[in-house]
């Protein structure tokens, strides 16, 4: 029987909780305007979380499948820039727009706790529409370049391990026969059909990791600027494919290499902080480093020359030669 008082009772009832709904959602915010509100940090980390500061993606602009299309053929000196110009422009689907918080804990050899977070996309870069794109690998000029476009940084291995750990969804790496064609459109629309298997079981936006290895920013790359730091491909927590390594040119990527930026601010101790002073700072940096300070948090710019197979065409892969099978365990890689 309907009373006069029912509508203001449930009005009293409902209101607090559509409140608490809307203040749960996340809020975009743009970096040089981020101001988290830091509270505890054993509760949820803080808010709002921040958005990649990224041009809107162009209606029409070209899917994955037809960037490939477009490339197929081209030498990796001819597809770098127009991957990158994509990405620049704002291709990429709106999932990878906003950043997710991951925790950062160390404990140092006197005992004293530091904590923290770092904020990461939540999937590796991939230029296309919400269905239909592709992960794309870059060279580590290249990721610099679109992550300082965006105000941001790649990760450190301590990052990389976070990351992992923190994610809620923990691909399985597909390996696939090593030969020059792994650098090319063949092997990369095979592979990513795999990833894309497991990907679609998960909602958009969802932290995922262990399908790629990091292009990262480490201390060895002070003694070699010419050459490309990755690390990961986890296996489970503690157990990457590939160990840190600077063996590859600046100018190499391949199908299993993948870039994830990170937000430029952080927070460390409830306080926050710009992240290249936190990876420069000599007690605090232990939180995003387990090399220490790092000397530079950015690539060195300087440019190294295509080399004469990387200005080839794309060769034609052999179907038999680069179906990928599940990582299975065995020892690390050494490089």
């Amino acid at each position: 029987m309907y009373h006069p008082y029912m509508l203001h009772f449930l009005y009293i009832l409902l209101f607090p909780l559509a409140l608490q709904a809307a203040a749960d959602q996340p809020t975009p915010i743009l970096p040089d305007r981020w101001s988290p509100q830091i509270e505890d940090l054993a509760d949820p980390p803080p808010k709002p979380r921040p958005a990649l500061f990224i041009p809107r993606r162009i209606p029409g602009a070209p899917t994955g499948r037809e960037l490939l299309e477009r490339t197929a053929g081209m030498s990796l000196a001819q597809r770098e820039p127009i991957l990158v110009e994509e990405i620049l422009r704002g291709n990429v689907p709106s999932f990878q727009r906003q950043f997710v918080p991951v925790r950062m804990r160390v404990t140092d050899e006197r005992r004293r706790k530091y904590r923290g977070w770092v904020f990461v996309l939540p999937d590796y870069l991939a230029v296309g529409d919400d269905v239909d794109y592709v992960h794309v690998p870059l060279t580590t000029l290249s990721a610099q370049k679109i992550a300082s476009a965006f105000g941001a940084f790649l990760p450190t291995r301590a990052i990389v391990d976070a990351t992992y750990a923190a994610s809620r969804a923990r691909l399985t790496p597909f390996v696939m026969q090593p030969a020059f064609a792994m650098r090319f459109n063949g092997y990369l629309k095979i592979h990513e059909d795999f990833l894309r298997k497991q990907l679609s079981l998960l909602k958009p936006g969802t932290l995922v990791a262990g399908h790629k290895k990091d292009t990262v920013i480490a201390n060895r790359l002070i003694d070699h600027p010419r050459r490309t730091a990755i690390y990961g491909w986890h296996v489970t927590v503690g157990e990457p494919i590939q160990p840190l390594s600077a063996w590859h040119r600046k100018t190499y990527a391949d199908y299993s290499h993948g870039v994830r930026l990170v937000f430029g601010s952080a927070v460390a101790q409830k306080s926050e902080w710009a992240l290249d002073d936190l990876l420069r700072h000599p007690t605090l940096s232990q939180l995003v480093s387990d090399e220490g300070p790092l000397a530079s948090p950015r690539i060195d710019p300087t440019e190294v020359e295509w080399d004469v197979e990387e200005l080839r065409p794309a060769p034609v892969p052999s179907k038999k030669t680069v179906s990928p099978r599940p990582w299975t365990r065995a020892p690390l890689m050494s490089r």
